[in-house]
């Protein structure tokens, strides 16, 4: 009996020392692709924003302590297409006529600025609040540093398992249910379903603009299963709420996908 508790005990401490191969000074880079459109009804009348953005975010590891990661991410590239009332804006942060657009303006201000965070059994503890427009924040995945390692409570799991999250700040709250969804080949499939709601007030298109949101954010992340680190990340966005501009609230919807590789 004591043998196969001893034996117990080293798989598993096999399988957690698999799973988090992350050394300090190692550099990960993410490339998160989405498409969006947003629906507005303003006095009776619809109107479509639609839009295609890609954003490149370096995650640079400092600092491995025991399940604690710290280090900084960092976004070094945005392009993409913004469609509005027929006429399509291009835009590439390459290009330094870019941040005169005032559609995408406030993403630009954080451009090459990076941001500290700390994960703590593979789940964010703290990161740097970034001025992102919380609507392209959700559509383009820029939560790269809370996915990119395989949450402990995976590390060993049995599939279907399950567990929830509940994460709130001034003006978000998120209730998240995780499910391992697969195990095999090499990975580890997590599907996360986030319900969200927010309240806050964001820039779009150069002026302030008070928003009201709450909808279903879901991914589904496949991890290596030796190292622990995200291999792709696929989500799909479905929110609804308003706007409020000038005193006056707008209906609007927000569907979208993102898809994030890991390079």
């Amino acid at each position: 009996m004591k043998k196969i508790i001893v034996a117990s005990a080293i798989l598993l401490a096999g399988i957690n020392t698999q799973a988090q191969k992350v050394m300090a000074g190692r550099t990960f880079q993410l490339v998160s692709s989405g498409n969006s459109t947003i629906s507005m009804s303003l006095a009776g009348n619809n109107m479509d924003m639609s839009s295609d953005m890609e954003f490149t975010t370096e995650v640079r590891v400092a600092s491995v302590n025991g399940s604690t990661i710290s280090g900084t991410s960092e976004v070094k590239h945005i392009k993409g297409k913004v469609l509005l009332m027929g006429q399509e804006q291009s835009f590439d942060s390459n290009d330094s006529s870019a941040t005169a657009n005032p559609l995408i303006a406030q993403n630009m201000g954080n451009l090459n600025k990076p941001e500290n965070f700390t994960v703590v059994n593979g789940a964010l503890k703290s990161q740097q609040a970034g001025t992102f427009n919380p609507t392209l924040q959700s559509v383009t995945g820029m939560d790269v540093a809370g996915k990119l390692f395989l949450p402990a409570k995976a590390i060993g799991a049995k599939e279907n398992t399950s567990w929830e999250e509940n994460v709130q700040d001034s003006s978000t709250t998120s209730e998240i249910t995780y499910v391992v969804s697969r195990i095999g080949g090499g990975e580890i499939v997590i599907t996360a379903l986030t319900h969200l709601k927010t309240n806050n007030t964001v820039e779009q298109a150069g002026m302030e603009v008070k928003q009201t949101l709450i909808g279903i954010i879901k991914s589904i992340r496949t991890y290596n299963s030796e190292s622990g680190t995200l291999k792709t990340d696929l989500q799909t966005i479905d929110m609804s709420g308003s706007n409020e501009m000038m005193g006056q609230p707008i209906p609007i919807t927000i569907k979208g996908t993102v898809n994030t590789t890991v390079k």
